[in-house]
């Protein structure tokens, strides 16, 4: 089984499924990226924020949550969670005034169009220009990254100013990935009758890239074990031929340019991984490396430049250039917590007891 659409904790028993590749990087990955996040700006508190389990616009929200949680509970001091029908924009503003009041650093989970909807009201509340800082977590959609490369509104990209982006590294800037989605429009639109439910190339889900990316895997999979006289039937051997960063073929966007990975070329053409190179674990897992993006000029537009890069192998994070052009609201990397506390706690002013002065007797 290759799965392509998203992380089940169903399939997490490797030992149970042990005929089961995930091309879907884990969930619990995008909580690793957001804890070192944490760890390189030294902020220790923060506050969630997000969608309640009621709010099925993303299947994976409440598993979300909980790989959050489990990653920070250790070493980082969780000081508010603050779940509720995101959809349901009324809310937000009430919402958004309580982790005011308890949290600088703020982790939304929930759907790029809420986290949308949440920034703008928070914009409203002068959140956008103060202490705060806003993390979005994109685990598969790209939503977030479409809206605002797209969007030319000034006020709507004011909203974005002091978000974090945790996304997956960005295959969707490479030509490979827009030719793709482009392809995959212009079939979609001749299969069509009338009535065009696909107005743009952008509506296409980055599914499709990931379904993609299974069906070449398979084949190559099979290809090589014809190769080497192998019954390809055989599904455990199959997948054991995958796992391991020893075993797995990478190829993709960064194959080396010699093409020493030869058994990827038929006819003369190099097969194109469209989401990057795949390298399968021990495990069956897929884990794809990270960025954390910010907002900042590129060229005539703005764009999410990333500024730091999370290595899913090494497990370490590490700065880009762009890292120094972050524009902090005070000009300077926001605390985590006021100096006195949020309720000036450690700030109060000592209280002089009153005592009766006594007369001293003749």
């Amino acid at each position: 089984m290759f799965g392509f659409v998203g992380h089940t904790a169903k399939l997490e028993d490797s030992f149970v499924y042990d005929t089961y590749i995930n091309l879907v990087t884990p969930l619990q990955m995008i909580g690793e990226v957001l804890y070192k996040t944490l760890q390189y700006f030294g902020w220790r508190y923060v506050g969630l924020f997000g969608s309640s389990s009621d709010v099925f616009t993303w299947a994976e929200t409440e598993e979300l949550w909980a790989s959050v949680e489990n990653q920070l509970k250790s070493n980082i001091t969780i000081t508010a969670k603050v779940r509720y029908n995101t959809k349901d924009q009324s809310l937000h503003q009430d919402k958004l005034n309580y982790i005011a009041s308890v949290a600088r650093i703020i982790v939304l989970i929930c759907s790029s169009l809420d986290a949308r909807s949440i920034l703008l009201e928070a914009k409203k509340l002068g959140m956008t220009n103060g202490p705060y800082v806003f993390f979005v977590l994109q685990q598969f959609e790209d939503n977030f990254l479409k809206e605002t490369w797209s969007n030319g509104n000034s006020s709507v990209l004011d909203a974005y100013q002091p978000v974090l982006l945790i996304a997956l590294r960005s295959y969707r800037e490479y030509k490979t990935y827009s030719d793709f989605v482009k392809e995959v429009h212009s079939k979609l639109k001749e299969k069509q009758l009338s009535g065009s439910f696909f107005s743009s190339h952008g509506e296409v889900s980055s599914y499709a890239a990931y379904l993609h990316d299974a069906v070449l895997l398979y084949a190559l999979s099979i290809k090589e074990m014809l190769e080497g006289k192998k019954d390809f039937r055989d599904g455990k051997a199959l997948v054991n031929s995958l796992k391991g960063y020893n075993k797995t073929p990478m190829y993709g966007k960064f194959v080396d340019s010699d093409c020493k990975h030869s058994h990827l070329r038929e006819g003369g053409k190099l097969h194109l991984c469209i989401t990057g190179p795949v390298n399968i674990d021990e495990l069956g897992e897929r884990n794809m490396d990270y960025s954390v993006y910010d907002l900042q000029e590129f060229g005539n537009s703005v764009h999410f430049i990333p500024v730091l890069n999370f290595d899913s192998v090494r497990k370490t994070i590490s700065p880009t250039r762009q890292i120094d052009y972050i524009s902090w609201a005070d000009g300077e990397i926001p605390k985590d917590k006021p100096l006195c506390g949020f309720h000036n706690e450690h700030c109060k002013t000592p209280v002089t007891s009153k005592c009766d002065y006594v007369m001293p007797a003749d």
